[in-house]
């Protein structure tokens, strides 16, 4: 691994970071409530999503789910839920 590509890769998390956290503040003004999901969907199932290591950089990545977020909302009494993957 090249520092270039390190480098690039810090940038890439970061912007991957900040383009999620824009869009769940779109979903949330859009009056959405938005939770972070830490399952995965896998053939109509829901299972636990698995924490990820990374030792380069010494962190434990938890929400690692599909999709990022589930967010609701109510309407005349009933729940409007949609899945975000961002």
């Amino acid at each position: 691994m090249t520092k270039k590509n390190s480098i690039r890769g810090k940038k890439s998390r970061a912007a991957g970071g900040r383009f999620e956290l824009k869009a769940r503040k779109d979903l949330e003004k859009d009056g959405w409530v938005v939770s972070k999901w830490q399952n995965n969907v896998e053939d109509g199932e829901l299972i636990p999503a698995k924490r990820k290591f990374n030792p380069f950089l010494k962190i434990l990545g938890l929400g690692t789910g599909f999709p990022d977020f589930i967010a609701f909302k109510t309407k005349k009494g009933l729940y409007d839920v949609i899945g975000v993957e961002v």
